[in-house]
This record gives structure tokens, C-alpha cells and sequence, in this order.
């Protein structure tokens, strides 16, 4: 609460329970917020947990509500967008290529994901959506994206629309624009500005250290005891 108003950006890779109880339990931090930005939502992509949402809303359906109701301004980083941003293989050798150790970690990283999900989704493919690295990326640089301010409803009914974000696009209702919906990413533009923080990052971590974040990255997508079910 000490904050300025509208001083704070909030930057969500996951789903929003969290900031929907702290709105509830103290509606007054809503106007210190200057924006959340939110990966999250779906449209034309359709959803990657159920046919019509993704996973960070369908996880908490009601808590996306709740924040879309609280008047603090959106941004849906949503599928749409995120799967504009494709991991090539050319963009991995660049990330290889750069010689530290915060690149090293990072490609291999994004290598053993790649192996993965494309054994899931369909060996061939050119490469895959990198979608976390949209919302730091938008904040960063928000100018590699572009959108509309648009009304966004949350489907709460249970049956296979739960999670459902729905866009009116074309303001075919009277409901007022309430979130700024990402709709076009500048691919080559946030793969070099990856490239540019990476290159940027001293070898001061030891390797040792190192070596346990990657076991904790993998232990937190795919635990020893078997695989978790996560948004992709």
C-alpha cells in the first residue's frame, strides 16, 4: 500500500489465484497496479487444455473474472500471440552460439522442452511457441506487439466451455473494452532482444549452481516421481 498509484505492473506466466484473493481481501491495491499482464486466454489458436481454453485461465476460470472485474488494466498475452513466437532451430544456434553460461542454460534448456513437446505434438515441425518469454518481452519492449482494447468475458459454466475467453472483436455487444487483447508479435524483434539480454549476462554463477537450476527447471516440468500435467 505504500506504493504510488498505478506504479506496479504485475507480470503473470501462470494462473491468476493470487491476484484475484489479494483484490478481494484488499480491494484498495487495485489502483496501485499500473497493469497486469497476463499470459493467458484464447481465440483463434483455440486452447491447449480443452478445446476452447488454456491452461492459465481453465486452472482458476473465476480468478481471471475477478481481476477482469477489478478494473485494473489487462493485457492478455494469449495464445493468439504466443504462438507467433516459434523457437526455430536457426534462433536456438543463435542462443548457442553466444558462449556464456546464462545462453548455455538457456538453450539447453529450451533443447531438452523442444525434444519433448514435439514428441507430443508431431516430429517435423520447424520449432515450437517459447510463450513465457512473450510477457517479459511485451514488458520490456511492448512496441514488438500489437493489439486492440476490447471487451473479454471468462466462461464460469461448467461443460467444455470452462475457461473460455471470449473476444468481441467486432463489438457486437454493448459491453466496454475492459483489456488489451494482443494480437500481432514481432517475432524476429523479441528473438534478438533475447539474444541481446543472454549476451548481455556475466559467468559469475558457478557451474555447480548451474547444474542444480537446470535439475530444478526439470524436476518442476516432469518430477522424478512422473510427469506433471502443465500448460504447454
Amino acid at each position: 500500500m505504500a506504493e504510488a498509484d498505478r506504479s506496479v505492473s504485475l507480470a503473470c506466466l501462470a494462473p491468476i489465484t493470487n491476484i484475484a484473493m489479494a483484490l478481494v481481501m484488499e480491494p484498495r491495491i487495485a489502483a496501485k497496479i499500473e497493469q497486469v499482464v497476463f499470459m493467458g486466454g484464447a481465440q483463434r489458436e483455440g486452447g491447449n487444455t480443452t478445446p476452447t481454453s488454456g491452461f492459465n485461465v481453465f486452472c482458476d476460470p473465476h480468478a481471471a473474472h475477478v481481476v477482469l472485474s477489478s478494473g485494473v488494466p489487462m493485457v492478455f498475452v494469449n495464445l493468439d500471440v504466443t504462438h507467433q513466437l516459434v523457437m526455430t532451430r536457426e534462433r536456438l544456434a543463435a542462443i548457442a552460439s553466444i558462449g556464456n553460461k546464462a545462453a548455455a542454460t538457456t538453450h539447453a534448456m529450451l533443447t531438452w522442452d523442444h525434444a519433448r513437446r514435439l514428441a507430443k505434438y508431431g516430429a517435423g515441425a520447424a520449432g515450437l511457441p517459447v510463450s513465457d518469454l512473450s510477457v517479459i518481452a511485451y514488458l520490456l519492449e511492448p512496441k514488438f506487439f500489437k493489439g486492440r482494447e476490447l471487451n473479454v468475458l471468462v466462461e464460469l459454466s461448467s461443460g467444455p466451455t470452462l475457461g473460455q475467453t471470449i473476444v468481441d472483436v467486432w463489438g457486437l455487444t454493448d459491453r466496454k473494452p475492459n483489456a488489451l487483447w494482443l494480437q500481432t508479435a514481432e517475432a524476429d524483434e523479441v528473438f534478438d532482444l533475447l539474444v541481446r539480454v543472454l549476451s548481455d549476462c556475466d559467468d559469475s554463477l558457478p557451474r555447480r549452481e548451474i547444474s542444480e537450476l537446470l535439475d530444478f527447471a526439470g524436476d518442476l516440468v516432469c518430477p522424478r516421481s512422473g510427469p506433471a500435467k502443465r500448460g504447454e
